[in-house]
């Protein structure tokens, strides 16, 4: 028996695994659909959503194994994490490298091992989703494809199951401050808005389709033709939470604003290169025209924020044009601009841009790319706190564009 390697990456790797916060939780229906529809799709006995941290490989989720955990050391799991696609094991017995291994002379003697590790969006592989059989066998191309699709589901599930996290804790650190309770108040209504109507909903869907599946009422390649659609749903869920975290974050500070100096030019490469392929896709040319010079005194993170959700805007509304970011200095105001190309709006459209509750009159992009209209109301958010103002331009079939001035004195 080989034991598996030790990543280069081991330290941050457990980090990562760890700001999860999912060791030893109970089992959740989520995870639990997911490795019931791998063991269907494969035709296996075993599949399993195994986390594997320093001593010991634990399981989120599993389907014909009694046991929660084994050892690092004779994991099967712990070799899979050091690849970057699948890893697979058609005849452990007549493998080397786990031949002697006592999972495989024993219960739950596996002969077959099919993994694919659970990367994050960071690139760090903290576990894996894997099929196990009793006899030795191939699998199809098709059934391949399915695993990798699900193990995305499952690192989807875990950014989702994070970033609630993250809100729970906001909202206990605002209640044991008692301070502000109509503050509070606000928050927790939209936050259950959004969470119940925009977050809640994708997951559903795909939990239809998972029990479609399961009862034979949708076939394995409607599923896959699925797939691409499901991916995107939730790329967008996640995009939402990212927009409801931040939200929350610089809501709960108030007025503790973190301001330094920031080189402005600087903060618009960054969003450009967060939105690079979907322009490249759409024939977008995104504009960067901010002299490299300038700095302004400011909160990085809302700032950031601001322009970040204003360009992805602009991107859904557009095709095959250009993206326009200008910005200057004026006294003591920063005034800077989002404009483009796109399809423009109506003026019912404009006058609803920045209201709370609109979301389910969001439009579809010029790819059906779907919105929820949150962004643009955190924004009117900050510019309210800022004292700062808005201004929309538009018309239909020439473009948009979005003006911000806001104040740029140290003490707001």
């Amino acid at each position: 028996m080989i034991s598996p390697e030790i990543p280069i990456n081991e330290t941050k790797r457990l980090k990562k695994l760890y700001s999860y916060q999912i060791y030893d939780t109970p089992s959740e229906s989520d995870y639990d659909e997911l490795v019931q529809l791998a063991s269907q799709i494969c035709n296996v006995p075993i599949s399993l959503i195994t986390l594997v941290d320093k001593h010991r490989q634990w399981f989120k989720a599993s389907v014909g194994l009694e046991v929660s955990e084994t050892t690092r050391e004779v994991s099967f799991c712990g070799h899979a994490i050091n690849e970057n696609n699948l890893f697979i094991v058609e005849n452990a017995s007549k493998d080397k490298r786990f031949l002697n291994n006592p999972f495989v002379t024993s219960k739950p003697d596996i002969k077959f091992y099919m993994g694919m590790p659970l990367t994050t969006p960071d690139g760090y592989n903290i576990g894996t989703l894997c099929v196990i059989d009793h006899k030795p066998r191939i699998l199809t191309e098709e059934q391949k494809i399915a695993i990798k699709i699900l193990s995305k589901q499952v690192v989807n599930h875990l950014e989702l199951r994070k970033q609630i996290n993250e809100i729970k804790n906001a909202y206990v650190d605002l209640f044991e401050e008692r301070e502000n309770s109509q503050r509070i108040s606000k928050i927790y209504q939209k936050i259950l808005s959004i969470v119940g109507h925009d977050i809640r909903g994708p997951l559903n869907t795909f939990t239809q389709l998972v029990e479609l599946l399961m009862d034979g009422k949708v076939s394995y390649d409607d599923f896959l033709k699925l797939a691409p659609s499901f991916k995107k749903n939730m790329q967008n869920t996640t995009t939402l939470l990212d927009n409801l975290v931040d939200w929350g974050r610089e809501y709960i500070k108030g007025n503790n604003y973190n301001f330094s100096d920031i080189n402005f030019y600087h903060i618009v490469e960054k969003v450009k290169c967060n939105f690079v392929t979907q322009a490249n896709i759409k024939g977008i040319k995104i504009i960067n025209k901010v002299s490299n010079g300038l700095v302004v005194y400011f909160d990085e993170n809302i700032l950031h924020f601001i322009i970040r959700n204003l360009v992805s805007n602009a991107l859904k509304f557009t095709q095959t044009g250009k993206i326009e970011i200008e910005a200057n200095v004026t006294g003591s105001h920063l005034i800077f601009s989002i404009s483009d190309t796109g399809i423009g709006m109506s003026e019912k459209i404009k006058n609803d841009l920045f209201k709370w509750g609109i979301t389910k009159n969001s439009r579809l992009g010029t790819n059906n790319e779907k919105g929820t209209g949150l962004g643009l109301s955190i924004i009117k958010e900050f510019i309210d706190q800022l004292n700062a103002d808005i201004h929309v331009d538009t018309e239909i079939n020439k473009g948009t564009k979005f003006t911000i001035t806001i104040p740029l004195q140290k003490n707001l």
